[in-house]
């Protein structure tokens, strides 16, 4: 297993794993996270036995472009292996070394400075878990609102 940032090619992997994708409404937007944002974006890769040298995305965590962290998913096969903290772990010292102006993340990066925050729903207890274990502490709550266009 390997960890790297996301590449473009790994969006609509990313987007069909998301609880509130939206088809190919939401492809562009994780595009444009991973292409802008790439300090927050990272993925576990393995290799992929069915294509020779070819690797396969297992677990990933995408930076939102305002800041926070989300949409952590492990591939059911590859749970329990330490995937998901290693790309949020990744992805807190992308986004200090990036909030700091240095141009590559460093994972180990000082875990006490600069505050990242992440999303995690409600029900999703394992991600809460995680988390907790990892040293963070819940700071708030927040509703979503949809909102569609009136003809």
């Amino acid at each position: 297993a390997r960890l790297r940032n996301l590449v473009h090619e790994d969006a609509p992997l990313v987007n069909s794993r998301w609880e509130y994708n939206r088809g190919e409404g939401s492809l562009p937007m994780i595009q444009r996270m991973i292409a802008l944002n790439s300090a927050g974006c990272w993925g576990v890769v393995v290799d992929d036995d069915m294509e020779e040298g070819g690797e396969r995305l297992v677990a990933w965590i995408c930076g939102y472009l305002d800041g926070p962290l989300g949409m952590l998913w492990t591939e059911p096969g590859h749970r329990r292996q330490g995937f998901a903290a290693a790309v949020a772990q990744a992805a807190v010292a992308g986004v200090r070394c990036a909030s700091r102006g240095a141009p590559d993340a460093v994972v180990g990066a000082n875990p006490s400075a600069d505050p990242v925050t992440a999303f995690i729903v409600e029900s999703n207890k394992a991600s809460q878990s995680l988390f907790t274990r990892m040293g963070w502490r819940r700071v708030a709550s927040a509703d979503w609102v949809g909102l569609a266009a009136f003809l």
